[in-house]
């Protein structure tokens, strides 16, 4: 399979926000930002939305979710970095998939999964 066949599918006016979720690790993008440890079969570390000297930020990479027991911010990796950096959903595809063209400002989301708290 070629990289442009396993690609999310952004057409104009049109963001997957399934297929970019699935391509793009949350722990992956989280680790750009702090540093995480195992624990069983999460990821923890310092919350980077609050001040605390105990980690309480915790990564399921299984389900793709992030939730700080210090704070509760909560979500995936669109609201993360919407948290982290101020990004809409869009401009946050366009930072995780810069080499395809997302379309206009208002454009249609696509999104099959209901937001759930983890």
């Amino acid at each position: 399979m070629t990289l442009v066949a396993m690609a999310p599918r952004i057409e104009t006016g049109q963001i997957d926000i399934d297929a970019i979720k699935d391509q793009y690790p949350l722990a992956n993008e989280v680790r750009r930002h702090l540093s995480l440890k195992p624990r069983g079969t999460t990821l923890v570390g310092l919350c980077p939305f609050h001040m605390e000297r105990t980690p309480s930020f915790t990564v399921y990479p299984q389900e793709a979710r992030f939730h700080c027991f210090g704070c509760d911010a909560h979500g995936d990796i669109f609201d993360f970095l919407y948290r982290q950096s101020r990004l809409d959903i869009r401009a946050a595809a366009e930072r995780l998939h810069p080499d395809r063209s997302l379309g206009t400002a208002y454009g249609y989301l696509r999104c099959s999964t209901a937001r759930s708290p983890v």
